[in-house]
C-alpha cells in the first residue's frame, strides 16, 4: 500500500492489517509486539487488537505506546514505517470474532493522527549462544562469509554493526576498503536455539553510515542502515527481536 500524507488512518489499519505495537518508541529500549486488528471503531478512535506475546495488560509500564505499520513511500521500493499513538483501555479475554470464535484481545483508544513511526534507537540484539546471527555480505562483484571476513556486532529493527578484523590469515581483508556511502547486500541467518531450532533467512540491503578502523587494535567497527527492507524480512526481523526480549525479560524474572 502507498502512503500519502492525506490517507485515511482507517485505511491503514483496517481489520484483519498486521501491525507492531511498540513500547517507549523513542527510548533507548524500545519494545517491539506484533499484532493484528480485529475491528476499528472509528467514530470512538477504538481498536481490538489480537493479544501480544508476552501480553499486554492493564498493569504494564510504558510512557508511549505506538501503534505502526510498513507503507510503500513515494520513491520505488522505499518503505516508510506509519503510526500514531494509542492508549491501552482493557483486556478482552473472551472476545467473540465474525465467526463466533473467541479469541484473547485488548482494546486501545487511538490518536487520529499518522506520523512516520521509526524506531530511531531500537533494541539491539548482540549474537549469543542461543541466539545467533550468521551470513554472508555481497559488495562489489564480490561476496564475504560471516566469521572470516566479518562478525555481526549487533542487530536491531533498523540497522546492523559488523566488526571487520584487520587481517584475514596474514592478507588484509578487501571489505576495509568499505567507506561511508556505499551500499551491501546481506544475506542473514536468524537462528533461535532456545528448544527447537528456528531459523529465519533475512534479505536486506544496507549503506554505510558510520565506519570507525580505530575501533580495536584488530578490528574496524562498521555501522550500517537498513534500506528498503522486504516486508517478509521485516516480520521475520521483528519476531526475532520480539524473541530476545521475551527470553530476556523471563530471565530476568527467574532470577
Amino acid at each position: 500500500m502507498h502512503w500519502t500524507h492525506n490517507e485515511p488512518l482507517e485505511k491503514l489499519f483496517a481489520p484483519g492489517h498486521s501491525v507492531q505495537l511498540v513500547i517507549n518508541i523513542n527510548s533507548d529500549r524500545p519494545v517491539v509486539r506484533s499484532s493484528s486488528i480485529y475491528d476499528l471503531l472509528p467514530t470512538s478512535h477504538q481498536m481490538v487488537m489480537a493479544q501480544t506475546t508476552p501480553p499486554l495488560m492493564a498493569s504494564t509500564r510504558y510512557d508511549t505506546l505506538d501503534i505502526t505499520t510498513l507503507v510503500l513511500g513515494k520513491n520505488p521500493g522505499e518503505k516508510i514505517r506509519i503510526g500514531c499513538s494509542v492508549r491501552f483501555l482493557r483486556v478482552l479475554n473472551e472476545y467473540r470474532l465474525a465467526d463466533g470464535i473467541k479469541v484473547k484481545a485488548f482494546e486501545i483508544k487511538y490518536t487520529p493522527t499518522l506520523k512516520k513511526g521509526n524506531i530511531r534507537r531500537a533494541f539491539r540484539v548482540v549474537p549469543t549462544l542461543k541466539f545467533e546471527i550468521a551470513g554472508s555480505l555481497s559488495w562489489d562483484v564480490n561476496t564475504y562469509r560471516s566469521g572470516t571476513e566479518f562478525f555481526v556486532h549487533d542487530i536491531s529493527l533498523t540497522g546492523i554493526a559488523l566488526m571487520f578484523p584487520h587481517y584475514v590469515g596474514e592478507a588484509a581483508n578487501p571489505l576495509l576498503k568499505l567507506a561511508v556511502g556505499d551500499r551491501v547486500k546481506l544475506n542473514l541467518k536468524l537462528r533461535n536455539l532456545c528448544g527447537k531450532l528456528v531459523e529465519n533467512t533475512v534479505l536486506a540491503e544496507a549503506h554505510i553510515i558510520r565506519k570507525n578502523d580505530a575501533f580495536t587494535e584488530k578490528n574496524t567497527f562498521v555501522g550500517a542502515e537498513f534500506v528498503n527492507l522486504p516486508t517478509d524480512s521485516d516480520t521475520k526481523l521483528v519476531q526475532f527481536v520480539q524473541d530476545v526480549q521475551l527470553f530476556n525479560l523471563r530471565k530476568e524474572h527467574n532470577q
